[in-house]
């Protein structure tokens, strides 16, 4: 678990309070590599 808090900003680049912390479950998983592209 980690703590994990959020703050918005508008459009006018007004920040808001940050949110309460809350505690959440981090389910990561390995992803397969994708393979190197082709140029043609």
């Amino acid at each position: 678990e980690a703590p994990v808090y959020y703050t918005v900003t508008d459009l006018a680049g007004n920040q808001s309070m940050a949110s309460e912390t809350l505690d959440v479950k981090l389910q990561l998983t390995v992803t397969t590599p994708l393979p190197t592209p082709t140029i043609k």
